[in-house]
């Protein structure tokens, strides 16, 4: 979702800048350029970096410039820090024990987004505020992994319209479990939350492509380079719709960090036979022109050459919709299945879900009212779907 606080002119340029001191020192001159003469709004500055949860970054970017922000900022962004460290070591602990205990099992895991990045790319886990750990896992091990997590207190955060149908239809599960601080845990068996990219990318690649890293004080695997960047590129596009200034930095970082080692005609190659050229295109293109990251243009213009299917040009803008109703993603994901016999079961499993997960997702204090929630459903999903549609046409 867009933030609600927007950041425009020398305010913007100012956070820019300091960003961009991490990988090119020579930003920090530019950045106090703009806090003595560039009008710089702090109230804004600040309100931004707390809603995209970059504070923690900023505070270890400015902490050694006394005089560059104002006391006022300085202290947020610190308290945001500290909230963090104390916040992302408790994470850590926790994936360690995870990955310790999956790893006793035979259980191979990757280590995805901010839980492998705060390790690896940071060095420093507080700069990288989570707020769960995702895991890509084999699918096949699905069931032992929950099973395991089980008898440590994780528990799925909400049931399923019918058994089995998150491991049939979809990319990822939830499960918690209750503490100081309640434990997120993603468990993904795919990359991208879409039927038609489960089809369409196979993960063979980027589990052959996987790297040994030390997170969460414990060995354990990350993806590789190219995998990671293209891995995040469609996250930020496909997931965030292109919003979320978090997720640029994280892949400029990365950028900037192995510049010399990205194999960028493999990641091109790869964009384009698993129809994520869109995602790398719109990400270079901000990386080049509204962060100026240097050296990408050559790579801009050969991922702007490479041919968009028309599939991937349907999909991609169904993803990316803005306020998609629930009945256009369950159109979307159905039209994605590749035949009728997926498609029967799945709208089914949505039409009709089990008595048990009516009764929880609409509150009901009675079973005896579960079968008046079911035309319930229907109608509301109707209903935000021709809404939707009114405030397109308004807004058009």
């Amino acid at each position: 979702m867009p933030l609600t606080v927007p950041l425009e002119g020398n305010t913007r340029r100012f956070l820019q800048s300091c960003i961009r001191s991490r990988w090119n020192p020579e930003s920090m001159i530019q950045a106090k350029r703009l806090a003595r003469h560039g009008n710089v709004d702090w109230d804004t500055f600040l309100d931004f970096a707390i809603q995209s949860r970059i504070a923690p970054l900023l505070w270890g970017c400015v902490r050694d410039y006394p005089d560059l922000i104002p006391r006022r900022v300085g202290t947020m962004l610190e308290a945001c820090y500290q909230n963090a460290a104390i916040r992302n070591t408790l994470y850590s602990v926790e994936l360690g024990q995870v990955l310790d205990g999956l790893s006793c099992r035979g259980l191979p895991v990757i280590v995805l987004k901010g839980a492998a990045l705060g390790d690896t790319l940071y060095q420093n886990k507080a700069l990288r505020p989570i707020s769960d750990i995702d895991l890509l896992l084999r699918k096949p091990d699905i069931s032992a992994v929950l099973d395991h997590l089980g008898t440590d207190g994780y528990r799925r955060d909400v049931s399923e319209p019918r058994d089995g149908m998150a491991l049939d239809y979809e990319s990822e599960l939830v499960v918690q479990k209750p503490g100081p601080i309640d434990l997120t845990v993603d468990l993904h068996w795919h990359l991208v939350d879409s039927p038609y990219y489960q089809r369409r990318m196979p993960l063979d690649w980027f589990w052959s492509t996987a790297e040994e890293a030390r997170i969460g004080g414990t060995e354990a695997l990350v993806l590789g380079l190219e995998a990671n960047l293209l891995y995040l590129s469609a996250h930020h596009v496909l997931h965030h719709q292109g919003e979320g200034v978090r997720w640029l930095i994280d892949i400029a970082g990365l950028i900037s960090e192995n510049k010399d080692r990205i194999d960028w005609d493999l990641l091109l190659l790869k964009a384009q036979a698993f129809q994520l050229v869109t995602a790398i295109r719109v990400v270079l293109a901000q990386l080049t022109i509204e962060w100026e990251l240097p050296g990408l243009t050559p790579h801009l213009l050969a991922a702007q050459s490479l041919p968009i299917s028309r599939e991937e040009r349907r999909i991609v803008s169904w993803m990316i919709a803005d306020n998609r109703p629930v009945v256009q993603r369950f159109w979307a994901d159905l039209a994605s299945l590749p035949d009728w016999r997926s498609r029967i079961p799945y709208a089914f499993a949505n039409l009709f879900p089990n008595p048990a997960y009516m009764q929880e997702r609409y509150g009901l204090s009675s079973s005896v009212l579960v079968p008046l929630a079911y035309p319930y459903r229907w109608v509301l999903g109707l209903w935000e779907l021709a809404s939707s549609r009114r405030a397109m046409e308004d807004d058009g």
